[in-house]
């Protein structure tokens, strides 16, 4: 099952017996630690994946709800948590119940969960009602705003997200994991043996590359700390910079044509450049960390420039910056679609998925609508048979036109 699903679960457990199931020890790999570890592990691996882990408690009511959906679901990336589930289970009053379920986040049941006298059983799907499934679901996605869940961090500062014992383990977890953890593996890297520090980046005494499989090529960060070097929706940034990729002068074209088409080329040399002035232990992505456009070190405001690459927004204060809609933002001033500054009055702005307009423009991303935006409607979207694309009925007070993809401009068509 190579798609988002996990496992939901509530159990009754008191709020001191939550606490001693964190300190419980419990195999995991080839070693044994205890289950605050685990979940602090599993929490800070997925964060880079998608992944979602909620441990959460209702002091008064005894009730629990831990939820670990992985964004690529298999029975083999399921396996650590298991004896997490069976140390609660043993954790828990001999009296105490729970229920809960593997399941996707349509939802779909592919096996139900059971934890009675102290012990988990796993069983078919069909011993889990579905009002029940859909009880667990709706619990999950009580935890997202927006449909977004947050990165482990913040999921940390939230007040009512993660239990008060899972924010003491993991504060342990990351004092030893940056304090012992990673120093000393980072140090025992060698070019035979390098250290990975996340996705395709590797290092070994003291230089930070990454492994271009593509090309074959090893792409080297200038000037990096790989004790603090990370990824930042995209970008890679440590303590004190943060880079793009871009080509290298007189490197052959990025793709070349083949056929019909065209296709990345292999013989195409990038390389990593610090952007200039962005200060790296501040730089962060805001909003959806999966499909922002924006990002700031807390001074500027940067967004991506066709041409340029990674660039601040002129003129602009990063405290008075605000997404706003889908896909813009602003300052209370200027508007703009990744780099690109609209030419749209602030204080009578309205926007509607790609769509944003005042009384005057209307723009989809970054590309004018020829409609006037005091009378402008959605009338409809739809995905016709064969295109490729979103199609829009659009329409103001003179007249109605159809958006289709590659931005064109079509006649009405009453059928749509």
């Amino acid at each position: 099952m190579a798609e988002p699903a996990g496992i939901l679960i509530e159990a009754q457990i008191t709020e001191k017996r939550l606490a001693s199931f964190f300190k419980q020890q419990i195999s995991h790999g080839t070693r044994k630690t205890c289950a605050g570890h685990v979940l602090s592990e599993l929490l800070d691996q997925g964060d880079r994946y998608g992944d979602i882990l909620i441990v959460n408690h209702d002091p008064e009511s005894g009730t629990l709800f831990l939820a670990w959906v992985l964004n690529r679901y298999s029975p083999e990336a399921a396996t650590p948590i298991w004896p997490v589930l069976d140390a609660l289970a043993h954790e828990m009053e001999p009296t105490a119940l729970g229920r809960g379920a593997v399941t996707s986040i349509l939802p779909e049941c592919v096996r139900s969960l059971r934890i009675r006298n102290g012990r988990l059983t796993r069983g078919p799907a069909r011993l889990l009602p579905r009002r029940e499934l859909e009880r667990l679901s709706d619990r999950l996605w009580s935890f997202a705003s927006k449909d977004e869940f947050p990165d482990a961090a913040r999921s940390m500062r939230s007040r009512d997200y993660q239990c008060k014992a899972f924010k003491a383990a993991w504060k342990d977890y990351r004092k030893w994991h940056d304090e012992r953890e990673r120093p000393a593996r980072i140090a025992a890297a060698t070019e035979e043996s390098p250290y990975r520090l996340v996705n395709h980046v590797f290092c070994w005494n003291g230089r930070v590359v990454e492994r271009d499989d593509y090309s074959g090529r090893d792409l080297a960060f200038p000037g990096a700390d790989p004790e603090t070097f990370r990824m930042e929706a995209g970008f890679y940034a440590d303590k004190n910079h943060v880079w793009q990729r871009r080509l290298a002068n007189g490197s052959p074209p990025p793709r070349i044509e083949v056929g019909g088409g065209s296709i990345n080329n292999r013989a195409a040399i990038w390389e990593y450049h610090i952007v200039a002035g962005a200060v790296g232990d501040d730089f962060t992505w805001i909003g959806d960390r999966w499909d922002t456009i924006f990002w700031t070190d807390k001074r500027r405001i940067y967004a991506h420039d066709k041409k340029l690459g990674l660039i601040p927004l002129p003129d602009v204060d990063a405290s008075e910056f605000r997404l706003h809609g889908q896909c813009f933002g602003t300052d209370g001033n200027s508007v703009f679609y990744n780099s690109r500054k609209l030419p749209l009055k602030v204080e009578s702005l309205q926007t509607e998925g790609f769509f944003i307009w005042d009384d005057d423009r209307v723009f989809m991303t970054d590309v004018e609508v020829p409609l006037s935006g005091k009378s402008f409607r959605i009338l409809a979207h739809k995905n016709p048979p064969g295109s490729i694309g979103q199609q829009s009925r659009l329409a103001d007070a003179d007249k109605t036109i159809i958006f289709g993809p590659g931005n064109t401009f079509l006649p009405d068509d009453p059928s749509f």
